[in-house]
Protein backbone atom coordinates (compact mmCIF):
# COMPACT_ATOMS: atom_id res chain seq x y z
CA UNK A 1 0.00 0.00 0.00
CA UNK A 2 2.85 2.37 0.86
CA UNK A 3 4.54 1.61 -2.48
CA UNK A 4 1.31 2.39 -4.34
CA UNK A 5 1.05 5.69 -2.47
CA UNK A 6 4.64 6.57 -3.42
CA UNK A 7 3.93 5.76 -7.06
CA UNK A 8 0.78 7.91 -7.10
CA UNK A 9 2.46 10.85 -5.36
CA UNK A 10 5.53 10.55 -7.58
CA UNK A 11 3.35 10.62 -10.68
CA UNK A 12 1.41 13.61 -9.33
CA UNK A 13 4.59 15.53 -8.51
CA UNK A 14 6.02 14.92 -11.98
CA UNK A 15 2.82 16.02 -13.69
CA UNK A 16 2.65 19.16 -11.55
CA UNK A 17 6.30 20.08 -12.06
CA UNK A 18 6.21 19.69 -15.84
CA UNK A 19 3.28 22.08 -16.18
CA UNK A 20 3.90 24.50 -13.30
CA UNK A 21 7.62 25.23 -13.50
CA UNK A 22 7.67 26.01 -17.23
CA UNK A 23 4.74 28.41 -16.88
CA UNK A 24 6.25 29.85 -13.69
CA UNK A 25 9.59 30.64 -15.34
CA UNK A 26 7.95 32.23 -18.39
CA UNK A 27 5.54 34.38 -16.36
CA UNK A 28 8.31 35.41 -13.95
CA UNK A 29 10.54 36.52 -16.79
CA UNK A 30 7.72 38.34 -18.58
CA UNK A 31 6.61 40.24 -15.45
CA UNK A 32 10.11 41.42 -14.52
CA UNK A 33 10.38 45.18 -14.87
CA UNK A 34 14.06 44.93 -15.78
CA UNK A 35 14.84 41.73 -17.62
CA UNK A 36 18.39 40.39 -17.43
CA UNK A 37 20.37 39.50 -20.53
CA UNK A 38 19.93 35.83 -19.58
CA UNK A 39 16.13 36.16 -19.45
CA UNK A 40 16.03 38.02 -22.76
CA UNK A 41 18.08 35.27 -24.45
CA UNK A 42 15.82 32.53 -23.07
CA UNK A 43 12.70 34.32 -24.30
CA UNK A 44 14.31 34.90 -27.69
CA UNK A 45 15.05 31.19 -28.17
CA UNK A 46 11.59 30.18 -26.98
CA UNK A 47 9.95 32.61 -29.41
CA UNK A 48 12.08 31.24 -32.24
CA UNK A 49 11.08 27.65 -31.43
CA UNK A 50 7.41 28.63 -31.23
CA UNK A 51 7.58 30.57 -34.51
CA UNK A 52 9.20 27.68 -36.35
CA UNK A 53 6.72 25.16 -34.99
CA UNK A 54 3.85 27.55 -35.65
CA UNK A 55 5.02 28.14 -39.23
CA UNK A 56 4.96 24.41 -39.96
CA UNK A 57 1.52 23.91 -38.39
CA UNK A 58 0.06 27.01 -40.07
CA UNK A 59 1.37 26.01 -43.51
CA UNK A 60 -0.20 22.55 -43.18
CA UNK A 61 -3.54 24.03 -42.12
CA UNK A 62 -3.49 26.45 -45.08
CA UNK A 63 -2.65 23.60 -47.47
CA UNK A 64 -5.55 21.49 -46.18
CA UNK A 65 -7.94 24.42 -46.69
CA UNK A 66 -6.50 24.89 -50.18
CA UNK A 67 -7.28 21.24 -51.01
CA UNK A 68 -10.85 21.65 -49.76
CA UNK A 69 -11.31 24.82 -51.84
CA UNK A 70 -9.83 23.11 -54.90
CA UNK A 71 -12.19 20.17 -54.40
CA UNK A 72 -15.17 22.55 -54.39
CA UNK A 73 -13.95 24.26 -57.58
CA UNK A 74 -13.42 20.93 -59.34
CA UNK A 75 -16.89 19.80 -58.25
CA UNK A 76 -18.45 22.95 -59.73
CA UNK A 77 -16.58 22.48 -63.02
CA UNK A 78 -17.01 18.73 -63.50
CA UNK A 79 -20.25 18.08 -61.63
CA UNK A 80 -20.72 15.01 -59.41
CA UNK A 81 -17.76 13.25 -57.82
CA UNK A 82 -18.57 10.08 -59.76
CA UNK A 83 -17.35 11.78 -62.94
CA UNK A 84 -14.00 12.97 -61.60
CA UNK A 85 -13.39 10.75 -58.53
CA UNK A 86 -10.30 9.01 -59.91
CA UNK A 87 -8.88 12.26 -61.30
CA UNK A 88 -9.34 14.04 -57.97
CA UNK A 89 -7.64 11.26 -56.02
CA UNK A 90 -4.68 11.45 -58.39
CA UNK A 91 -4.56 15.27 -58.19
CA UNK A 92 -4.84 15.32 -54.39
CA UNK A 93 -2.12 12.68 -54.03
CA UNK A 94 0.20 14.52 -56.43
CA UNK A 95 -0.26 17.89 -54.72
CA UNK A 96 0.23 16.38 -51.25
CA UNK A 97 3.41 14.63 -52.36
CA UNK A 98 4.82 17.80 -53.92
CA UNK A 99 3.90 19.86 -50.85
CA UNK A 100 5.60 17.35 -48.55
CA UNK A 101 8.71 16.97 -50.72
CA UNK A 102 9.25 20.65 -51.53
CA UNK A 103 8.13 22.32 -48.30
CA UNK A 104 7.30 20.12 -45.30
CA UNK A 105 10.23 17.68 -45.35
CA UNK A 106 12.92 20.36 -45.94
CA UNK A 107 11.39 22.51 -43.21
CA UNK A 108 11.29 19.57 -40.79
CA UNK A 109 14.90 18.68 -41.60
CA UNK A 110 15.94 22.29 -41.01
CA UNK A 111 13.87 22.55 -37.83
CA UNK A 112 15.44 19.39 -36.39
CA UNK A 113 18.91 20.90 -36.73
CA UNK A 114 18.05 24.45 -35.72
CA UNK A 115 15.80 23.58 -32.77
CA UNK A 116 18.42 21.17 -31.41
CA UNK A 117 20.81 24.12 -31.18
CA UNK A 118 18.12 26.37 -29.71
CA UNK A 119 17.10 23.73 -27.15
CA UNK A 120 20.74 23.47 -26.07
CA UNK A 121 20.95 27.27 -25.73
CA UNK A 122 17.79 27.36 -23.61
CA UNK A 123 19.13 24.60 -21.36
CA UNK A 124 22.58 26.19 -20.99
CA UNK A 125 21.21 29.66 -20.27
CA UNK A 126 18.63 28.48 -17.72
CA UNK A 127 20.96 25.96 -16.01
CA UNK A 128 21.62 26.94 -12.40
CA UNK A 129 25.16 26.14 -11.43
CA UNK A 130 28.52 25.66 -13.02
CA UNK A 131 28.57 23.11 -15.87
CA UNK A 132 30.71 20.06 -15.14
CA UNK A 133 32.80 19.03 -18.13
CA UNK A 134 33.44 15.40 -19.08
CA UNK A 135 36.96 14.12 -18.40
CA UNK A 136 37.85 13.77 -22.08
CA UNK A 137 36.49 14.68 -25.51
CA UNK A 138 36.43 11.02 -26.56
CA UNK A 139 34.30 10.15 -23.54
CA UNK A 140 31.94 13.02 -24.34
CA UNK A 141 31.53 11.87 -27.96
CA UNK A 142 31.04 8.23 -26.94
CA UNK A 143 28.41 9.20 -24.35
CA UNK A 144 26.54 11.37 -26.86
CA UNK A 145 26.51 8.73 -29.62
CA UNK A 146 25.51 5.94 -27.26
CA UNK A 147 22.75 8.13 -25.81
CA UNK A 148 21.38 8.81 -29.31
CA UNK A 149 21.35 5.08 -30.08
CA UNK A 150 19.57 4.31 -26.80
CA UNK A 151 16.92 6.95 -27.51
CA UNK A 152 16.27 5.68 -31.06
CA UNK A 153 15.91 2.08 -29.87
CA UNK A 154 13.70 3.12 -26.94
CA UNK A 155 11.43 5.05 -29.32
CA UNK A 156 11.12 1.89 -31.44
CA UNK A 157 10.35 -0.07 -28.27
CA UNK A 158 7.61 2.41 -27.37
CA UNK A 159 6.01 2.10 -30.83
CA UNK A 160 6.14 -1.71 -30.77
CA UNK A 161 3.60 -1.75 -27.94
CA UNK A 162 0.96 -0.67 -30.47
CA UNK A 163 1.06 -4.28 -31.71
CA UNK A 164 0.15 -5.61 -28.25
CA UNK A 165 -2.90 -7.94 -28.50
CA UNK A 166 -4.94 -5.91 -25.99
CA UNK A 167 -5.18 -2.48 -27.63
CA UNK A 168 -5.82 -0.40 -24.49
CA UNK A 169 -2.89 -1.92 -22.58
CA UNK A 170 -0.64 -1.51 -25.62
CA UNK A 171 -1.53 2.17 -25.93
CA UNK A 172 -0.97 2.73 -22.21
CA UNK A 173 2.45 1.06 -22.31
CA UNK A 174 3.38 3.06 -25.40
CA UNK A 175 2.41 6.34 -23.72
CA UNK A 176 4.33 5.32 -20.58
CA UNK A 177 7.50 4.68 -22.58
CA UNK A 178 7.06 7.86 -24.63
CA UNK A 179 6.61 9.87 -21.43
CA UNK A 180 9.84 8.44 -20.00
CA UNK A 181 11.64 9.21 -23.26
CA UNK A 182 10.40 12.82 -23.30
CA UNK A 183 11.52 13.18 -19.68
CA UNK A 184 14.95 11.89 -20.67
CA UNK A 185 15.02 14.47 -23.48
CA UNK A 186 14.06 17.24 -21.06
CA UNK A 187 16.40 16.38 -18.19
CA UNK A 188 19.35 15.25 -20.27
CA UNK A 189 20.46 18.85 -20.90
CA UNK A 190 20.55 19.51 -17.15
CA UNK A 191 22.22 16.21 -16.27
CA UNK A 192 24.74 16.67 -19.06
CA UNK A 193 25.72 20.04 -17.58
CA UNK A 194 26.02 18.30 -14.19
CA UNK A 195 28.52 15.85 -15.69
CA UNK A 196 26.28 12.77 -15.31
CA UNK A 197 27.18 9.86 -17.56
CA UNK A 198 24.48 7.97 -19.46
CA UNK A 199 24.23 4.99 -17.12
CA UNK A 200 23.51 7.35 -14.21
CA UNK A 201 20.87 9.25 -16.18
CA UNK A 202 19.06 6.04 -17.14
CA UNK A 203 19.35 4.63 -13.62
CA UNK A 204 17.78 7.80 -12.22
CA UNK A 205 14.77 7.54 -14.53
CA UNK A 206 14.30 3.83 -13.77
CA UNK A 207 14.39 4.50 -10.02
CA UNK A 208 11.97 7.42 -10.20
CA UNK A 209 9.83 6.27 -13.13
CA UNK A 210 6.48 7.37 -11.58
CA UNK A 211 7.75 10.95 -11.40
CA UNK A 212 9.15 10.91 -14.93
CA UNK A 213 6.01 9.23 -16.24
CA UNK A 214 4.00 12.16 -14.90
CA UNK A 215 6.54 14.73 -16.09
CA UNK A 216 6.56 13.57 -19.71
CA UNK A 217 2.87 12.65 -19.90
CA UNK A 218 1.45 16.04 -21.07
CA UNK A 219 3.78 16.19 -24.07
CA UNK A 220 3.29 12.47 -24.80
CA UNK A 221 -0.51 12.84 -24.83
CA UNK A 222 -0.34 15.83 -27.16
CA UNK A 223 1.97 14.14 -29.67
CA UNK A 224 0.07 10.82 -29.52
CA UNK A 225 -3.19 12.62 -30.31
CA UNK A 226 -1.87 14.27 -33.49
CA UNK A 227 -2.78 12.62 -36.81
CA UNK A 228 0.64 12.67 -38.52
CA UNK A 229 4.38 12.96 -38.04
CA UNK A 230 4.57 16.51 -39.43
CA UNK A 231 2.19 18.00 -36.87
CA UNK A 232 3.91 15.93 -34.19
CA UNK A 233 7.26 17.53 -35.05
CA UNK A 234 5.80 21.04 -35.16
CA UNK A 235 4.01 20.68 -31.85
CA UNK A 236 7.11 19.20 -30.20
CA UNK A 237 9.20 22.20 -31.31
CA UNK A 238 6.46 24.50 -30.00
CA UNK A 239 6.13 22.97 -26.51
CA UNK A 240 9.45 21.31 -25.68
CA UNK A 241 11.28 24.49 -24.50
CA UNK A 242 8.83 24.72 -21.57
CA UNK A 243 9.78 21.21 -20.48
CA UNK A 244 13.49 22.07 -20.59
CA UNK A 245 12.82 25.05 -18.32
CA UNK A 246 10.72 22.90 -15.98
CA UNK A 247 13.47 20.26 -15.78
CA UNK A 248 16.06 22.88 -14.85
CA UNK A 249 13.87 24.14 -12.00
CA UNK A 250 13.12 20.78 -10.34
CA UNK A 251 14.90 19.42 -7.27
CA UNK A 252 14.43 15.65 -7.02
CA UNK A 253 15.17 13.40 -4.06
CA UNK A 254 16.14 9.86 -5.08
CA UNK A 255 15.53 8.64 -1.52
CA UNK A 256 11.78 9.08 -2.03
CA UNK A 257 11.73 6.32 -4.65
CA UNK A 258 12.55 2.64 -4.23
CA UNK A 259 10.68 0.83 -7.02
CA UNK A 260 13.12 0.55 -9.90
CA UNK A 261 11.87 -1.01 -13.15
CA UNK A 262 14.56 -1.72 -15.80
CA UNK A 263 12.78 -0.02 -18.71
CA UNK A 264 16.05 0.60 -20.56
CA UNK A 265 17.78 -2.75 -19.93
CA UNK A 266 16.65 -4.25 -23.25
CA UNK A 267 17.78 -1.34 -25.43
CA UNK A 268 21.04 -1.02 -23.47
CA UNK A 269 21.77 -4.72 -24.13
CA UNK A 270 21.01 -4.33 -27.85
CA UNK A 271 23.13 -1.15 -28.02
CA UNK A 272 26.08 -2.89 -26.40
CA UNK A 273 25.82 -5.75 -28.90
CA UNK A 274 25.65 -3.30 -31.81
CA UNK A 275 28.71 -1.45 -30.54
CA UNK A 276 30.62 -4.73 -30.51
CA UNK A 277 29.47 -5.77 -34.00
CA UNK A 278 29.87 -2.39 -35.70
CA UNK A 279 33.42 -1.27 -36.56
Amino acid sequence: MDNLKLIIFGFKDGLYDSIFFGIYVITTVLTQQQQSKQSINVLKRIRQCCLLGGLLMFSMIIFNYFLQLLNIIVTIIFGSQQQYGTTWLWLESTLSTLFSALWVLPLIFLSRIVTALWFQDIADISFKGRPQAFKSISKLIADTLFSMLIQILFLIQANLFYFFPIKFIGQLLSILHTSLLYSLYSFEYKWFNMGWELYKRLHYIERMWPYFFGFGLPLALVTHSLPNYYLNTACFAFLFPLFILSANETHLDLKKSDHKIPFFSGVVWISNKLMIVLP
